[in-house]
Order: structure tokens, then C-alpha cells, then sequence
């Protein structure tokens, strides 16, 4: 229940920041799709941008790609960086669905990851946005900010994924049941019991991670009467929290509308 609420927490927080925002790549069709996530790696997407403005007018399907040359390819896409690998796996790419899916970019995991130069994050994008299938592409990003605040500790990409998978499930169950997770607040939140609002479940200090019971009963117990002005006299005053421990508070709303210092200034 405790990563789930954190994750239900940090999905509100994306869903208010990032709504109706989708890939930043340019594409027409999933085998464009395919073609820029593959000349994304180690390249901007603005650059991928360029590059397949450029490419797909002329060489948008397979057999049109396929038909260049690894040099004419290379001079096309070179301004991506590692062109001649992307050219090559490109190449075979293309020959693969030619031969093997009649020209179509499979929709399953097993057979995308049968194609040269698709691992499984840029599986994870076709089946989430070429085909609106539930996955996770874990990038560098991803892995450090479930690392961040929680929802996972795996220790490669694929477990990463396979937690947040799992994780994500449970909550769109729980959300499609009815239930509502509200943020962790430092006034109303129990050391150890989810407590029932109004509005859903209220969680507690220790549903974030690492957060042990003795420092939550004793933040519960220090901010008795307590007015914080300021993050940073909450941190003070709850002194068996980390900055670990404020920091995710942070990340998952608690903090919301207080400022980081009391400290004024004049200018």
C-alpha cells in the first residue's frame, strides 16, 4: 500500500504538469515512430526532428527506406551521430518487417525486440505510443527518479520497469474502484495508519520510503500546535527526518504552498 500511494501521488503530480503533452518526436505512422526512436539514441529529439523532416517525405515506409544504400543512408542521417550503426541496423530494420511482417511493425514485445537496433526501450515506446499498450520506457531519466523518490530500488532498467508495471496496475485498480490517495500532509497525516478524509485515504509519514516509525511518531509528536512558516522550520523542528526524508516529502506534495525559507528579504 505504501509504494502504491506513493506512485498514485507522483501520477497526480505528472498528470497536473505534464497533461496532454506526448512524445516530442515527429511521426506519421509507427514506422516513423520507429525509424526517429531509433536515430534518438545519444541525439536530441529536436535534432531527430531535422533529420526526419528531411527523410520521411521520400522514405516513409520499409521498402523505400530499405532501398538506400548504407552510404546514401549515412549521408541522410548524419547530423544524428553514430549514423553508421543507425544506418545498418536501420537497413536491417527495414528488411526484417519487409520479410517478416509484411511491411508492418509488430505490436508484441517479443517480435519488436527480433528487430536490429530495438532494445527494449524503444519497444516500451512503440507498444506505449504507436500503439497505446501499457509500458514504461526506463531511460536514464526514469531510473533515477524512481530511484528518487521510491517507487523502485531495482537495480537495472528491466527491474525498474517491472516494479513501476506492477506498481501502476494495482493503482489504476485502485483508481478505477473508486479510491483516492491524497498527498501526505505534515499537519493531518498519522505516523503509521492510513487515515479516511472526504476526500480518499490520507497516508502516512511512513508510506515514504525509508521513513521508519520512530521518526514518524516523533514528527507527528513535535508538530503539536504547530504553525510551520517554512520548510526549512519543519525540518528543523521534525530533526529524525533526513534530508532524504524532506526531500521526498517534496517530491510528493506535502510541502505544497509553503516556502522553502523564513528568511525574508528586502530586495
Amino acid at each position: 500500500m505504501r509504494k502504491k500511494e506513493r506512485v498514485q501521488a507522483i501520477l497526480k503530480g505528472l498528470e497536473e504538469t505534464y497533461r496532454g503533452q506526448g512524445t516530442a518526436l515527429h511521426y506519421g505512422s509507427p514506422f516513423e515512430l520507429l525509424v526517429a526512436v531509433v536515430l534518438s539514441a545519444q541525439c536530441t529529439d529536436e535534432r531527430v526532428n531535422k533529420v526526419t523532416a528531411r527523410l520521411f517525405p521520400e522514405f516513409n515506409t520499409p521498402e523505400k527506406l530499405g532501398a538506400l544504400t548504407q552510404e546514401q543512408l549515412e549521408e541522410k542521417i548524419r547530423d544524428c551521430g553514430l549514423f553508421r550503426s543507425k544506418a545498418r541496423n536501420l537497413l536491417g530494420l527495414c528488411r526484417k518487417l519487409v520479410e517478416g511482417f509484411h511491411s508492418e511493425v509488430p505490436q508484441d514485445m517479443k517480435s519488436l525486440l527480433s528487430l536490429p537496433g530495438v532494445g527494449r526501450k524503444t519497444a516500451d515506446v512503440m507498444l506505449s505510443v504507436a500503439f497505446g499498450q501499457p509500458a514504461i520506457a526506463v531511460d536514464t531519466h526514469v531510473f533515477r527518479v524512481a530511484h528518487r523518490l521510491g517507487p523502485s530500488d531495482g537495480n537495472d532498467p528491466l527491474a525498474v520497469e517491472q516494479d513501476l508495471m506492477t506498481t501502476l496496475e494495482v493503482c489504476y485498480e485502485f483508481c478505477l474502484r473508486g479510491f483516492h490517495f491524497e498527498p501526505i500532509d505534515i499537519y493531518r497525516s498519522d505516523a503509521t495508519k492510513f487515515v479516511v478524509t472526504e476526500n480518499g485515504l490520507l497516508p502516512p509519514f511512513t508510506s515514504v520510503r525509508g521513513l521508519g516509525e520512530t521518526a514518524a511518531l516523533d514528527t507527528v509528536e513535535k508538530r503539536k500546535g504547530k504553525d510551520f512558516t517554512s520548510v526549512e522550520e519543519f525540518s528543523l523542528c521534525c530533526n529524525k527526518l533526513s534530508q532524504t526524508h524532506i526531500d521526498q516529502l517534496r517530491a510528493l506534495g506535502a510541502f505544497a504552498g509553503l516556502p522553502e525559507t523564513s528568511q525574508l528579504t528586502l530586495f
